[in-house]
């Protein structure tokens, strides 16, 4: 299981979105430093709270719970990476909508695949470049 700080292999990814299954775009292929962060489970808007990132036996699960400017409404966000860092992961995405006295209600779902393809060819170390070291 990666550790929560951990980045992705450097190389070239293929990342895909799909909302129920269904793909939403194209894929997406980009050429990644070595030790990139990955940033999707601690990144949030500024009105939001975060509960402590933890791990499961599927990955880790980060979760915020923000402001939406209606009071007694939260939007609740929680995101869970699976997989592997070196070779193929999955982030899942769920947006839930809670108001005060009823049960939170799913707003919206959606899952990132990504898979290492290799090497970045024919790219410059500015493209792809390596982590240095300190």
């Amino acid at each position: 299981m990666p550790a929560v700080g951990q980045g992705q292999r450097a190389g070239l990814w293929e990342t895909r979105v799909s909302i129920a299954g269904a793909a939403q775009v194209a894929p997406v292929r980009s050429c990644v430093a070595a030790d990139a962060p990955l940033h999707s489970l601690s990144l949030w808007p500024a009105n939001c709270t975060a509960a402590k990132v933890r791990k499961t036996t599927a990955g880790i699960v980060s979760r915020v719970e923000c402001e939406n400017g209606q009071p007694g409404t939260l939007l609740i966000i929680q995101r869970e990476l699976s997989g592997d860092l070196a070779r193929q992961y999955r982030l899942s995405t769920e947006t839930l909508v809670a108001r005060a006295g009823m049960q939170a209600e799913l707003a919206q779902s959606f899952d990132t695949t990504s898979r290492y393809l290799g090497p970045c060819q024919g790219t410059t170390a500015k493209r792809c470049p390596t982590k240095k070291s300190t």
